[in-house]
């Protein structure tokens, strides 16, 4: 369904487009084979096209990172080849990451994208995309079987020569690597050697079987060009490779056929690169399967191989460091009115960054001065503020008057205090000198918190959003509202559009990744909540988080997690209205605030023949609350324990409202399954629902009624789902107080190192002799 650009006269005559694929990527170019007369449905035939993805230089600037090619989009265009100009049919981009870690299966998908010339569609795509790491590639020759004889008296001597051919030009690499003579090896030799390559942008291999000769130039056995491509897919390969050679028809005849000339029996794995900006800033060197009689590649020195206790962790990474000056408590001014401020500088003598403190008044005491400022310094490369084995932060005290006077000063040593034991705040007092003297004048109070910064993923696991502003138009039109997802300019995702979700979307535990690398771990990481609508999306809200804080994880919150069975009411006369006065007749019973009834749903529900439970609507809700140090969560028992501590008794809730039970737990269970009777009916979640849903003029509710009989207890999870409030653009609370409910949590990328020691009672599959076991290990995403 492509575009046709035919234009008028051209679809007067029924002249067809003559397509073709451009692709686009990190400065490369590459085009597909023109489909003649291939009009708006043209197939290609599985032409597969190849693009090289890695760094790009950032030139000779100082201190500027190399761009990750990844980081662009792959831009493909379909235009209509034609005498003149080309006519573009249409474009379109693709995130490339989301194939960088694809299980086989689905990298061998079909996929279709939408391309687009003005804003208005133009077709599609139809293309599967397959992503081949960079690695090592090993080559076991083990040997020959019928080679062609070259020699007429005795047996030849043959050997193998490997090269890898360079897919830019398609010429030989300068790495050319031979196997030893098999002195009359004749046409089955033994080679049994293995060879090493590093594969960057190369797709095939060049292997040559030669006959050496002690006089004269040697005889080409045969040769043949071997396509990787299997081999980096599938890691480990085993093949006979035919060799064929060249045979003229004839003494006159300057025809030539391609004749076979024999096999080689070679064994190819291929270990993709460790993955760079681990954790710590190291990686462990390649490990090559294990395969009977082959010789495994010595191991660099710095790693003693599987087992063995990694290289000592560099202790100045790149991260962000936050100071907090608290307060100066005993300092002397240079007069009695003491106003002071603080300078800090982090880093050696020469440079360092600086930051300064606003200026304090002391209190009636004359010497203590209240700061509470905090500062963030993010470092990016802490070698540039090192100095011996050390980063120092100077905190320098000024009294501010003419002359900015420097009253005292703490050279502080960060090394042991913050970078060798991160995530864990600091909270010191530090004693303060005089300037050029080793006397003391005070002392102050800092706290100090470093977030070491880490390459890998941000995971969002979206749930719902609530009190969303209404979009629409007259309240005719419900939100569509759909959440996007960003960090820095390039890195963006988008969840799918919640047709009709009003004021309130649930998004079903959708999940979004967002990558986390050397370049955009300093970045703000932003949810935007829009109204997808069909000229320009509406603003709904955003609420932004700092990636280092995920990193070194977050504490879990409990979750009490709660189903109320109703009848008495169906689905279509059970909106947003109704529900809001169901969140709040369940807070005022809890005496909870209705900012802490979360994610409040509605699921329809039939017959259960099991139990008999008449058809109705479910309620479920959650109430969370975030655990805290030292609190216990493994059994159900703790779990227990954990609410009675999070969530205080109360005595009242209203004068009106008093039910009996103080503790949470009961005061629930009391209000659905006990309520009612003799207490009055608000004190029942049914009665109190009636008489809200009456307040409100809501006749649906009228007639609902909670099915206690089959209420059953709730469930404590631990979860890191949690709610943010959804800020305007200016970043003010807005008045319907959304909230964004979601899970955000941080996976940081690493290796994982299997040593596989040995197999027990393996099924032998020989009918004679013993089984020639290996063992594939495949990580699944």
């Amino acid at each position: 369904a492509l575009r046709n650009t035919a234009g008028f006269f051209g679809k007067l005559v029924g002249d067809k487009m003559d397509p073709y694929v451009y692709l686009k990527f990190g400065g490369q170019t590459v085009r597909s084979k023109t489909c003649n007369d291939g009009g708006q449905a043209p197939s290609f035939f599985n032409e597969q096209l190849l693009l090289w993805s890695g760094s790009l230089d950032s030139g000779k600037k100082k201190n500027k990172l190399s761009a990750e090619m990844w980081q662009k989009p792959l831009e493909i265009n379909v235009y209509d080849d034609n005498t003149g100009r080309d006519a573009l049919v249409g474009r379109a981009e693709l995130d490339l990451l989301q194939y960088f870690s694809v299980e086989e299966n689905e990298s061998n998908r079909m996929r279709k994208i939408q391309l687009k010339k003005g804003g208005e569609e133009a077709g599609e795509v139809v293309y599967r995309l397959d992503f081949i790491p960079a690695g090592k590639l090993t080559v076991w020759v083990k040997n020959g079987r019928g080679l062609r004889e070259t020699e007429l008296v005795g047996s030849q001597d043959p050997y193998v020569v490997l090269e890898i051919v360079d897919s830019k030009c398609g010429k030989l690499s300068d790495k050319e690597v031979k196997t030893k003579v098999h002195n009359d090896g004749g046409r089955d030799p033994i080679f049994n050697e293995c060879f090493e390559f590093d594969i960057v942008d190369a797709y095939e291999m060049k292997i040559r079987c030669f006959d050496k000769d002690f006089i004269g130039s040697d005889d080409l056995i045969g040769e043949t060009t071997f396509a990787l491509m299997d081999v980096f897919k599938n890691g480990l390969s085993t093949s006979y490779v035919p060799l064929t050679y060249t045979k003229k028809e004839g003494i006159v005849s300057t025809k030539e056929t391609r004749m076979p000339a024999g096999e080689l029996l070679c064994v190819f794995h291929f270990a993709p690169n460790p993955v760079e900006g681990t954790p710590w800033g190291w990686s462990y060197p390649n490990q090559v399967a294990q395969i009977k009689g082959y010789n495994t590649p010595k191991v660099d020195k710095e790693f003693g191989g599987p087992g063995a206790m990694p290289p000592e962790k560099p202790w100045a990474v790149p991260g962000r460091m936050i100071v907090t000056c608290v307060e100066l408590d005993d300092v002397k001014g240079k007069d009695a009115d003491l106003k002071a401020y603080v300078r800090l500088k982090l880093g050696k003598e020469v440079g360092g960054e600086r930051r300064k403190t606003k200026t304090f008044g002391a209190d009636e005491t004359g010497r203590d001065v209240k700061i509470e400022e905090e500062f963030v310094f993010d470092i990016s490369d802490p070698n540039e503020i090192k100095q011996d084995d050390e980063i120092e932060l100077e905190i320098e005290v000024y009294d501010d008057n003419w002359t900015d006077t420097l009253l005292c000063y703490h050279s502080l040593k960060l090394k042991n205090l913050a970078f060798l034991d991160p995530y864990k705040l600091q909270d010191v007092w530090l004693d303060l000198k005089v300037a050029g003297d080793d006397d003391l004048n005070g002392r102050i109070h800092v706290q100090i918190f470093w977030e070491p910064a880490v390459v890998g993923l941000v995971r969002v696991t979206l749930n719902s959003a609530t009190g969303l502003k209404d979009g629409g138009l007259l309240d005719v039109d419900k939100n569509d509202p759909y959440v996007q997802v960003k960090l820095g300019d390039d890195n963006k995702a988008r969840s799918i559009t919640c047709d009709d979700g009003g004021v309130k979307a649930d998004f079903k535990g959708e999940e979004l990744l967002v990558w986390v690398n050397g370049m955009n771990w300093k970045e703000t990481l932003e949810f935007t909540v829009y109204d997808d609508n069909m000229l320009r999306d509406t603003f709904l809200g955003k609420c932004e988080l700092d990636v280092c804080s995920l990193m070194g994880g977050v504490y879990p919150n409990l979750s009490i997690d709660v189903t109320i069975p109703l009848n008495g009411v169906e689905m279509s006369n059970f909106g947003d209205k109704e529900s809001a006065v169901v969140s709040r007749a369940i807070a005022e019973l809890l005496g909870e605030d209705e900012d802490d009834v979360e994610d409040l749903k509605v699921h329809e529900r039939c017959f259960v023949e099991e139990t008999k439970q008449p058809p109705g609507l479910d309620i479920t809700f959650s109430l969370r609350k975030g655990l805290k140090r030292g609190m216990k969560w493994s059994t159900k028992a703790e779990k227990l324990e954990c609410v009675g501590q999070l969530w205080k008794d109360r005595d009242k809730v209203a004068e009106e409202i008093d039910p009996k039970p103080v503790r949470l737990l009961d005061r629930l269970d009391f209000i659905i399954t006990s309520g009612g009777g003799k207490v009055g009916l608000l004190h029942s979640l049914h009665g109190r629902i009636q008489s809200l849903g009456a307040q409100e003029l809501l006749l649906g509710l009228s007639s609902l009624a909670v099915d206690s009989a089959f209420f059953k207890p709730p469930v404590l999870n631990i979860t890191n789902m949690k709610s943010y409030d959804l800020k305007s653009k200016s970043g003010k609370e807005q008045k319907t107080d959304p909230e964004l409910h979601m899970e955000v949590e941080f996976v940081p990328s690493g290796l994982l190192i299997v040593e596989v020691v040995e197999g027990r009672g393996l099924r032998n599959t020989d009918w004679v002799g013993k089984t020639d076991n290996y063992v594939v290990v495949k990580a699944k995403g």
